[in-house]
């Protein structure tokens, strides 16, 4: 009987001993906390969400623009409303489609490839030559089909960039930052 008892106590050992072990090279991320009531909306949920991804991803990132402009608006007085936007850290261009969702207003979003830098090194329009900043929306983590995590990094001037995370959760069908 001793003998289980000593055989069951090295295995609890060997498991607790890998689990804590187990290295990760995933940066630390911010989780939601769910209550007994989210628990029971997530057991009612269906398999798949009920938007495209694709869909989902340009609503996150309008409301992430529109948010940093918001709280960014300071740092924004040296470039009023210019907002060159690249999408994963290859700064690639996000489509027309997507763009046209900010047209019409004082914020001018346009896309990566228009902006470049100047010979003092900020961040300006390659025609006018007006200052704006790159927001460079790297990457969306879905932790599940209502919140999502953002990670973004954005220059006004070059090489002294300012890294984010935003949490956004999906709420009657409209995303907004937390």
């Amino acid at each position: 009987m001793n003998y289980l008892k000593g055989c069951s106590w090295m295995l609890m050992m060997a498991v607790l001993a890998g689990c804590a072990s187990e290295k990760t090279n995933s940066p630390e991320f911010y989780a939601p906390k769910f209550t007994a009531a989210d628990m029971a909306q997530l057991k009612k949920r269906p398999s798949q969400p009920p938007f495209a991804r694709e869909e989902g991803e340009d609503e996150i990132c309008e409301v992430l623009i529109r948010r940093f402009a918001k709280d960014s608006s300071s740092a924004l007085k040296s470039a009023p409303g210019l907002i060159f936007v690249g999408l994963t850290q290859s700064r690639s261009d996000p489509t027309a489609t997507f763009l046209k969702r900010f047209g019409g207003g004082k914020l001018r979003v346009l896309p990566a490839s228009l902006g470049t830098y100047s010979p003092e090194h900020m961040v300006v329009e390659q025609q006018t030559g007006k200052r704006g900043v790159l927001l460079v929306i790297e990457r969306v983590d879905w932790l599940d089909y209502d919140h999502v995590r953002v990670s973004c990094t954005w220059f006004a001037e070059e090489s002294k960039g300012l890294e984010f995370l935003y949490p956004l959760t999906r709420k009657s069908g409209q995303w907004s930052v937390r």
